[in-house]
């Protein structure tokens, strides 16, 4: 098990609200090398769905890529806010993507949620914006 301290960069967008959605992920080593990339299309979907989505996807690659010490940085203030329990998750279908996102959390030695300026998450919001315009 790999346990330096990996980033994880995610980043959701649909195009209307709710509309076509889609979702960025980007992880990155401790020396900032790129050990994944993913781009995904959701569906029909709200932006905070789209966010979330990113949050499970790259949570979910770093189980399968068996890292243990993660941080896990997004521009969502509602998304990072709910996962550190600043903020009550009140609706059902982000309350679903939060508890399966909350069952994983147990399977690493450190997990960290921080919030970033949209400057910081470009990679991530590319690749979502590529999706849906059909460019990925």
């Amino acid at each position: 098990m790999r346990e330096m301290p990996f980033k994880i960069f995610t980043d959701g967008g649909c195009l209307g609200n709710p509309g076509p959605a889609s979702a960025g992920v980007v992880i990155l080593s401790a020396d900032d090398k790129e050990i994944y990339k993913a781009a995904l299309y959701i569906g029909r979907a709200t932006n905070n769905i789209a966010e979330y989505t990113a949050v499970k996807e790259g949570i979910e690659a770093a189980l399968r890529l068996e890292l243990k010490n993660i941080e896990v940085y997004s521009d969502s203030q509602l998304v990072i806010r709910q996962l550190n329990g600043d903020y009550k998750v009140k609706s059902l279908p982000l309350k679903e993507i939060f508890i399966k996102i909350k069952a994983l959390e147990t399977k690493f030695s450190k997990l960290k949620y921080v919030l970033l300026k949209r400057e910081y998450t470009k990679v991530p919001h590319d690749l979502a914006e590529k999706m849906l315009t059909g460019k990925v």
